[in-house]
């Protein structure tokens, strides 16, 4: 008998234990029609930055304790206009990109044709309230006038969730050991 509650409780103890672990997924965001006309892609002008929110409420349960483990942020641009370098002119037509995440320091993605980039997001603000504040600046030093159009924004990344089952689930189960139990007991009676 005594073995019978000794292992009842290492079942129960193993159930608790895989309903405490967590489980990764990963998540997407993707923004690609912008502004009230919905356009495909969006021009970014120096000396005035793209402001826009990603966000993953939508994908990532927050409110059950789920957590952001790692994210990036990749930005497709087109519409590029080939660069020209002019003699002591510098670059003409060229595009440099920074990025910044809830209105911290600049990230630097350097100079931009048509095609993807990829930047690591900090996840801390993204764990606090499931969303990240992108602010996208061009700019050309040469001549003080730059443009990139943006296509299209995604946030990518995993989180973790814990794995909860039902506590109707837990309550059969737990009927179930007990039935066993007893029939054990009933049995070596």
């Amino acid at each position: 008998m005594q073995k019978t509650i000794v292992g009842i409780i290492i079942i129960c103890l193993l159930v608790i234990g895989v309903a405490g672990q967590t489980f990764a997924y990963s998540f997407t965001d993707t923004i690609d029609k912008w502004g009230p006309l919905q356009v495909d892609a969006v021009p970014i002008v120096q000396g005035v930055p793209l402001i826009y929110t990603h966000d993953l409420t939508q994908e990532v349960n927050f409110a059950a304790g789920d957590y952001v483990t790692n994210a990036h942020l990749i930005l497709d641009f087109t519409n590029d206009i080939p660069d020209l370098e002019v003699g002591i002119f510098g670059s003409l037509f060229t595009e440099n990109v920074k990025v910044a995440f809830d209105g911290h320091s600049w990230i630097e993605v350097g100079e931009v044709d048509n095609g993807v980039y990829s930047v690591a997001v900090d996840i801390a603000t993204i764990n606090d309230n499931g969303k990240v504040d992108v602010t996208i600046g061009v700019y050309n030093n040469s001549t003080h006038s730059a443009t990139a159009w943006l296509d299209e924004s995604t946030l990518t990344g995993n989180a973790n969730a814990k794995a909860v089952p039902e506590p109707a689930t837990l309550m059969l189960f737990g009927c179930g050991l007990i039935g066993l139990a007893g029939w054990r007991l009933r049995k070596t009676s």
